[in-house]
This record gives structure tokens, C-alpha cells and sequence, in this order.
């Protein structure tokens, strides 16, 4: 339920907002349309920094066994 109720907060509501906006709002939408992608980049940055912040024990004990998976997920990753 949870993980549900996360999912439609964070992606379900703003796609029908928009979706609302664009339909009965043209004018409004047309003046946040430029500032989509700050408001989309500062909007990731918050939801990965509460993430990172919650497990900042787990992964300031975890030290050296979590830094060399990582480091290979995004190194291999990539290829």
C-alpha cells in the first residue's frame, strides 16, 4: 500500500495536474512550460536527497563493501 500511495503522489498526480492545466488552462501551462525542466531536476534532487538521507546509517556503516558495487553498477552501467 505503501509504495501504491508513493507512486501516485509522486507520479500520477503531477501527469494529471498537467494534464488538467493543459486542458482548462492553456495560458497557465504555456508560462510553467519553460520552467518544466528546473522544476523537474530540483524535484529529483529532493526526492534523492530524503532517499539518500533515511539510509544515511546503512550506508555510512556499509562504507568500502557498498562503494565498489556502485562504482560498478554506474561504470558498467553505462557500456
Amino acid at each position: 500500500v505503501g509504495i501504491a500511495q508513493s507512486t501516485i503522489q509522486i507520479v500520477l498526480l503531477p501527469i494529471l495536474l498537467g494534464g488538467f492545466l493543459n486542458s482548462f488552462a492553456p495560458r497557465i501551462t504555456a508560462c510553467i512550460t519553460p520552467l518544466s525542466p528546473l522544476i523537474g531536476i530540483a524535484a529529483t534532487i529532493v526526492l534523492v536527497g530524503a532517499s539518500v538521507s533515511q539510509s544515511a546509517p546503512v550506508l555510512l556503516s556499509s562504507g568500502g563493501s557498498l562503494q565498489l558495487p556502485v562504482i560498478l553498477l554506474h561504470v558498467l552501467g553505462g557500456l
